[in-house]
């Protein structure tokens, strides 16, 4: 269930695809130089800090769904659910704020203790092998 009204959400929904497609280059095209991300794993500024998250997400990621999307012409709130290695599912909240067509802050909500389970369960696996 989306609402797809304002240039923010068209925005967000563009850099969702990109992620999902792991296409960092579109998406990066979608992100201002002086993005502000804000996460539970920590804080930084500049478009390769938000590449780098997502760089490092996407390792353990198998899936990345839109379970909703809100937004106008100055922000969106995307509700995602993500499969992380080994099936893993954890659900996480992404807050974009957009200025003239640009990603100028990144806002991530989720619990890091499923992301660090599978992690901890892939690391374990490769040990086995």
């Amino acid at each position: 269930m989306s609402e797809k009204n304002g240039a923010a959400l068209q925005t967000a929904l563009a850099h969702f695809q990109a992620v999902r497609e792991r296409d960092m280059d579109a998406a990066a095209a979608l992100t201002s130089e002086e993005v502000v991300l804000k996460a539970p794993t920590g804080e930084s500024t500049g478009k390769a800090g938000l590449q780098g998250f997502w760089s490092r997400f996407l390792v353990h990621t198998s899936e990345l769904r839109l379970l909703a999307a809100y937004g106008d012409d100055e922000g969106a709130l995307l509700l995602q659910e993500a499969t992380t290695t080994p099936d893993v599912v954890m659900t996480f909240a992404e807050h974009l704020t957009v200025t003239d067509g640009e990603i100028t802050a990144a806002t991530y909500v989720f619990d890091p203790r499923a992301f660090n389970a599978a992690r901890a369960a892939e690391a374990q696996a490769a040990a086995k092998s």
